[in-house]
């Protein structure tokens, strides 16, 4: 360890004479970057410790460690979008010295490349076709027309420069329906009865707009309800009962029985136990009472 640390120094003396730099507990070989700072301090100093890194007077961040190639980055995008390019790489040479290039790579990579193997040819348009009908039925609103990409058609990905197709106002010269609105709700009216419970009704009018040129009629109801209580109780009215039998008759009226009538026929007309009957009626005698009876008609 002591012998490392040593040949570390001495490739510091080497490049330069001993500076000033920043230190930084991490380095990232990725990306070249320097993390966690921890002071500003001697090069050889900062460097005892192979992982961390350090800005130095041009502002790159650099590694401690003695000098390696980083990763190649991923390879960039082709030059061109069509026919032959080329796309490039890339890789850092990152520590204390100078990195090895005995296979003559260096640190940067060319090769061709083909994205499209033909270029895009324009196209021409071709005439407008017709206005298409108004899009509405009243009032004005948009009607259009198309053309096609034809005149030639393009080729290889190739494109018409302007628009396929144009808008234009058109007017039908009808007006269009309106249909009604709701007003605002009326105040609700007083309560419909003066005990118990009631209603209470409010209405709107279909005035917010009126309907107009055909327009329909607003939806829903005119009017509406709500429950109201007067907390007052309704007087309720006597109701008579059913009638009681009638009381035995306050006055005794005497009478006299009539004649006997004649004998009826013998029933049955035959056998030991046939009989025949007689009657006779008993007549109340009210001549004191005549003030009391219903006049004859």
């Amino acid at each position: 360890m002591l012998l490392w640390i040593v040949s570390i120094v001495l490739l510091i003396a080497q490049e330069s004479e001993t500076q000033m730099v920043d230190c930084y507990r991490d380095f990232d070989a990725q990306s070249g970057s320097c993390g966690h700072r921890l002071g500003r301090i001697e090069l050889d100093d900062c460097c005892l410790n192979p992982h961390y890194g350090f800005n130095g007077s041009d502002g790159d961040c650099d590694s401690c460690r003695p000098a390696s190639w980083s990763e190649w980055t991923a390879w960039g995008p082709c030059t061109v979008s069509c026919l032959e390019g080329v796309r490039q790489r890339r890789r850092f040479c990152y520590g204390i010295g100078s990195c090895n290039n005995t296979q003559g790579l260096g640190d940067l990579q060319t090769k061709a490349c083909v994205e499209q193997d033909c270029c895009p040819v324009q196209g021409g348009w071709g005439e407008w076709g017709p206005w298409q009908e108004c899009s509405v039925t009243c009032g004005t609103g948009p009607k259009i027309r198309e053309r096609h990409c034809s005149m030639p058609p393009p080729s290889c990905g190739g494109s018409c420069d302007g628009p396929s197709r144009e808008v234009s106002v058109c007017d039908t010269g009808r007006v269009c329906p309106v249909p009604g609105g709701w007003g605002q709700w009326s105040s609700f009216s007083e309560c419909s009865v003066t005990c118990g419970v009631g209603e209470q009704v409010r209405t709107r009018q279909c005035d917010s707009p009126a309907p107009r040129h055909g327009g329909l009629y607003c939806s829903g109801e005119a009017t509406s309800t709500q429950l109201c209580n007067t907390r007052i109780h309704c007087p309720v009215d006597g109701q008579w009962s059913e009638w009681s039998e009638w009381d035995r008759c306050s006055r005794v009226v005497f009478g006299n029985y009539s004649e006997w009538s004649e004998w009826g026929l013998c029933k049955p007309n035959c056998g030991p136990n046939a009989a025949r009957t007689r009657t006779r009626e008993c007549i109340l005698d009210v001549s004191e009472y005549s003030a009391l009876l219903p006049a004859a008609q």
